[in-house]
């Protein structure tokens, strides 16, 4: 789902046709919350670095810049789902006050917070 954030201010009509398909194909129901397959069901690639570790199909970092692109494409509980999904992976401690994921590497906290961010909205 990486750049569906994006690619809504260029071209909004060809952003939704891309960001349904990608929904449709990629965004899956896991243990009551929802997680981004790294490829498409039957799709046989090998993940890159990126990708990080790729489990059952479902991608870390396809499922952190999914938070930015439900949340820009206006799913916001499907946003929150994957955020919650991405905290819970992430091995969360609290340890002084500080919140802390002790398996995500700092890129990883880093998208996720931007998909966060994109959960924000300006007050009216």
């Amino acid at each position: 789902m990486y750049g569906l954030h994006f690619l809504k201010d260029f071209d909004a009509p060809f952003a939704m046709q891309q960001y349904e398909l990608a929904r449709k194909h990629l965004l899956r129901p896991v243990l009551g919350l929802v997680a981004v397959r790294e490829f498409p069901e039957g799709v046989k690639e090998t993940p890159d670095v990126d990708s990080g570790p790729v489990l059952f199909g479902f991608g870390p970092s396809a499922s952190g810049f999914g938070i930015a692109a439900t949340a820009i494409n206006g799913e916001e509980s499907t946003a929150w789902q994957l955020a919650k999904a991405s905290a819970m992976v992430g091995a969360p401690v609290l340890k002084n006050g500080e919140l802390r994921y002790t398996i995500m590497p700092p890129v990883g906290q880093a998208v996720i917070l931007f998909g966060k961010t994109c959960l924000m909205k300006a007050p009216d």
